[in-house]
């Protein structure tokens, strides 16, 4: 490999070098998107303005940065945003990172993974970090631990209870042929390493022809790696390997590329598109290649897909198709871009997110128009022929919310508690709900139109609420609730929201099998009383699923005190004394306004005449609870005398407990 070559994908890739002989159809590139794009640099907080790969979850964004150019020792890092990629603060080896030059990240919760990559010749640093509290700390994985090599260029997560780890190694030492796919289903606690060679489960076990009878160890060089339910899709130094059983065995596909070298992988229904000199597709889950190319004199490093949109990070710009790669669009720095070398890709909620070398660019929406250009002879009597302006292209959204009164199926007043409504792309369609079980239910489960969803409110101790008797789910004030579904699109966003009027909760993203997990927070200002949530994603078809409920918002729940206190009494005497009577007040006082029960217990000092202890010690919880009752508590308040204590005088007492919220 030529060690001059730094490797970028949508998730850490390597530059094509290598041409193929094939069909090549012409570039389908022509006029811009009308998209216009904001750029963060440096001067935000990014680590570098190489911005190598992105990853977005909802208002996070994750921007993989490394030094500024080939021989740059300085500069890089992962580089996190939590407002939308307003603002960044940038981690490094200081924080534990395995080195600053970071090709490739995926995040799950606070989970952070970073592909990180040696830095300098013949390299030093490199691994996966890991940081499991939102990237304050890191611990790094290496060889040591078990991957196939510290020169890691990409990582795919799919998230579990452990979350499962696939990382892309570089093949380093061409005598021990190190790389390859290293994989971790205990949460990056121990490591299996998938490699070319000759056994069966081997990444790539075809006969090199330039050294016949030897594996062909460039598919250790694993550039990109993209999951999907059981299909694992990579690409490598030899073409696209797949595997369609979830890792235990793997196909080699290299015929109809335009180059050897694969440097990106995404899938969108049984479209896999592929990133190498120029853009490839495989319209049969990845078996065979089109031998026709799109921008064949375009390198490319990433590409994203998602439904019907295809994202190709090339050289040149980025390229854009609303219609399964049938055409497309390019955008430039023209568009506000910062640099026309496009590393990665990411694409979330219809924001378009490009890691360039001049820092990361954010779309904002269609140009505005306008803008005036300036100087030359006014009195020129040259015309020029005005350049046509393009038709918009218009990114889909991947979820867009129906707020009450939008759609004739849910009123302008939102759902009674205990209602709900299904709209399939805004029609309204079939839908199953019904508690989790039918003792003491904790969540609502809904099933329609090819998907299921859970929904559950939460406590602020994390224990759920449960349905009020209506069947409707309870939220409580400034806590979570807790969403979870499967049958929806992969690598997609669920948004919810909360209404009466709108407020957005939060993104769960769904994982490459089109199943999600996460808790999204309930606000501390938002009214008490009946409201609708509504759950918003993609269906396995693209079609957006709109899942309404009418809930109940109450406030959190006060916890439950207890107030104590022993008063003692006179020789065979019930009367309270001073002293009594001011501590019983003063606990009166304490919790009169939200007492909700409590008892008093009194006891006699133990003599030869035991006849008359039970009534005596029964008496003085009477007067007890009687003083406590003219003080104010309403709450009911039991009543038990437990007769001789001891031989002491200080047994002759009375104990109190009072239950109150505060």
């Amino acid at each position: 490999m030529n060690t001059t070559l730094r490797s970028f994908a949508v998730i850490g890739l390597v530059a094509a070098t290598v041409m193929g002989g094939v069909t090549i159809a012409p570039s389908a590139s022509a006029a811009d998107s009308g998209l216009h794009y904001v750029n963060r640099t440096t001067a935000n907080g990014l680590g570098s303005n190489w911005v190598e790969a992105v990853f977005v979850d909802g208002s996070k964004v994750y921007a993989a940065t490394g030094p500024a150019g080939f021989s740059s020792p300085t500069g890089g890092g992962l580089s996190i945003s939590t407002d939308g990629g307003a603002h960044f603060t940038n981690k490094t080896t200081d924080n534990g990172l395995g080195s600053n030059d970071v090709r490739g990240v995926f995040a799950v919760g606070n989970t952070i993974y970073a592909a990180t990559y040696p830095v300098g010749f013949p390299g030093t640093g490199g691994g996966l970090s890991i940081s499991t509290d939102g990237g304050n700390t890191w611990t790094n994985k290496t060889v040591t631990d078990g991957l196939g090599s510290n020169f890691v260029t990409s990582v795919y997560v799919v998230a579990g209870t452990p979350n499962t780890i696939y990382v892309g190694t570089n093949l380093n030492n061409y005598t021990t042929h190190d790389g390859g796919l290293s994989i971790s289903t205990d949460g990056g606690v121990t490591w299996t390493t998938k490699k070319s060679g000759p056994a069966a489960d081997d990444l790539c076990s075809t006969v090199d022809p330039s050294n016949p009878g030897a594996p062909n160890y460039s598919c250790n060089i694993v550039n990109a790696v993209y999951v999907n339910g059981s299909n694992i899709y990579l690409g490598t130094g030899r073409g696209l390997v797949y595997s369609n059983d979830g890792g235990s065995t793997f196909s080699n596909v290299s015929s109809g590329l335009g180059t050897q070298t694969v440097n990106g992988v995404s899938k969108s229904g049984s479209n896999v598109y592929i990133s190498a000199h120029g853009l490839n597709i495989s319209r049969d889950n990845g078996a065979t290649i089109d031998s026709s190319i799109l921008f064949f004199g375009e390198n490319g490093n990433g590409v994203f897909s998602t439904g019907s949109n295809v994202y190709f990070a090339s050289w040149d710009g980025l390229d854009i198709s609303t219609d399964n790669a049938a055409t497309f669009v390019t955008d430039t720095t023209a568009n506000g871009l910062g640099g026309d070398y496009i590393y990665g890709i990411f694409v979330s909620a219809g924001v378009i997110y490009a890691g360039t070398r001049g820092g990361l660019s954010i779309s904002t929406g269609l140009d505005s128009g306008g803008g005036g250009g300036g100087g030359g002879d006014s009195s020129s009597s040259e015309t020029t022929t005005p350049t046509p302006t393009p038709t918009p292209v218009v990114v889909i959204p991947v979820v867009t919310a129906i707020p009450p009164g939008t759609n004739a199926n849910i009123p302008a007043s939102g759902l009674t508690p205990g209602s709900s409504v299904l709209l399939v792309d805004g029609t309204a369609s079939t839908l199953t709900i019904k508690p989790n079980q039918p003792v003491a239910p904790k969540s609502l489960v809904a099933t329609g139109d090819g998907f299921t969803m859970e929904l559950e409110g939460l406590r602020s101790n994390g224990q759920p609420l449960g349905l009020t008797n209506d069947a409707a789910l309870r939220l409580e004030r400034g806590s979570t609730a807790h969403v979870s579904g499967r049958g929806f699109a992969a690598n997609s966003d669920v948004q919810v929201h909360l209404y009466s009027t709108d407020r957005f909760l939060g993104t769960v993203r769904t994982d490459a099998s089109g199943a999600f997990d996460g808790n999204v927070p309930v606000p501390a200002d938002v009214e008490l009383g009946r409201h609708t949530l509504q759950a918003d994603a993609l269906g396995s078809d693209n079609k957006l699923r709109s899942l309404s409920l009418g809930v109940v918002l109450e406030a959190p729940a006060k916890p439950v005190r207890t107030a104590k206190a022993t008063v003692s009494f006179g020789a065979l005497s019930t009367v309270l004394t001073p002293k009594a009577k001011s501590a019983l007040k003063s606990l009166a006082q304490k919790t009169k306004q939200t007492a909700t029960g409590g008892f008093a217990v009194g006891y006699v000092q133990k003599d030869n005449n035991d006849a008359n202890n039970a009534s005596l010690s029964k008496q003085r919880a009477v007067e007890i609870v009687r003083y406590l009752k003219a003080n104010g508590i309403s709450a009911p308040l039991s009543i038990r005398g437990n007769g001789a204590l001891t031989t002491k005088a200080s047994a002759r007492i009375a104990k109190v407990s009072v239950s109150y919220t505060g």
